[in-house]
């Protein structure tokens, strides 16, 4: 199952802000050790049940989670302080696959949920504190153990709606040696994002950043401004795309080709998916609830 990638992130936090802004907490449920489920009430909605797989996704789902007997811990102590409480907005930090869930009650809380590596989910007091975390971790920066101040992980990645061309240049340039495209995949962007970039110049994705003159970055910019115009207009095609029918025919073709079939949900469009059969959906919330 893939994780979320930060254009997913910025996506499904663009449509959770608009569903459960006003929602009140319901009760939380834990089904599996990386898995939370909140349940949330919205007059003139109903009930919204949001899961959370830390690491991994978080969308809003009609399926329902077998749930333990007995709760564990960490969805008790969120029935305990937030339920009731009233969501005031959902919001992904800088582009990151971080995202901030803040709800109002007595005083104003927000749950962390951390979507790169293993993840985690944090619930944080008005103070930035750390009440309790899903799982608690330490390293040399960071320290996610209750009572402990939360610290975001350390930024490493292009924001592609806020990006100026002295910052691309900037990038590149440090890029160095480096393949093109390698850079813009770690900085942030992912390998799909990257190879999407690429693939609108006619520029080679291996040539090192070094090699790049004035004019070719120009291009790489404008194509990357290009691939995510649609995130900044909210232009969102949420869709399922596979090729399994082509892979299937490919085979038959040769039967000793190695060759695995590619399935994806996606917000937007992609030139690497032209020919894949595509599913749409109404919301990303939707694409994502059929996908995982």
């Amino acid at each position: 199952m893939k994780s979320m990638t930060n254009v997913d992130i910025y996506t499904i936090c663009q449509e959770l802000n608009d569903l459960l802004v006003g929602a009140r907490v319901d009760k939380s449920f834990q089904p599996t050790k990386d898995t939370v489920v909140m349940r949330f009430h919205k007059a003139g909605t109903g009930r919204l049940d949001l899961v959370i797989q830390a690491g991994k996704r978080i969308h809003l789902s009609q399926y329902p989670l077998t749930n333990p007997q007995n709760p564990p811990s960490f969805p008790m102590l969120l029935r305990k302080i937030v339920k009731g409480a009233n969501v005031v907005s959902v919001e992904q930090h800088n582009f990151d696959r971080v995202v901030e869930i803040k709800m109002k009650k007595e005083e104003t809380y927000t749950l962390i949920v951390e979507l790169f590596s293993q993840g985690n989910i944090i619930l944080l007091n008005e103070s930035n504190d750390i009440i309790l975390p899903l799982k608690r971790k330490h390293w040399s920066d960071r320290d996610i153990s209750s009572k402990k101040e939360y610290v975001f992980p350390l930024e490493n990645g292009i924001n592609p709606i806020t990006l100026t061309i002295d910052e691309f240049k900037d990038i590149v340039t440090g890029g160095e040696d480096e393949e093109i495209v390698r850079v813009l995949a770690t900085n942030g962007l992912g390998s799909l994002y990257a190879e999407e970039i690429m693939l609108n110049t006619e520029i080679s994705k291996k040539t090192a950043c070094s090699a790049l003159s004035a004019k070719e970055i120009n291009v790489i910019f404008n194509s990357l401004k290009s691939v995510f115009e649609p995130l900044e207009k909210r232009q969102f095609k949420p869709m399922i795309v596979n090729n399994e029918k082509e892979v299937e025919r490919l085979k038959l073709e040769n039967p000793e080709r190695k060759i695995k079939a590619k399935e994806d949900v996606i917000s937007i469009n992609l030139s690497q998916y032209e020919g894949f059969e595509v599913e749409s959906f109404e919301s990303f919330n939707e694409a994502c609830d059929e996908f995982y």
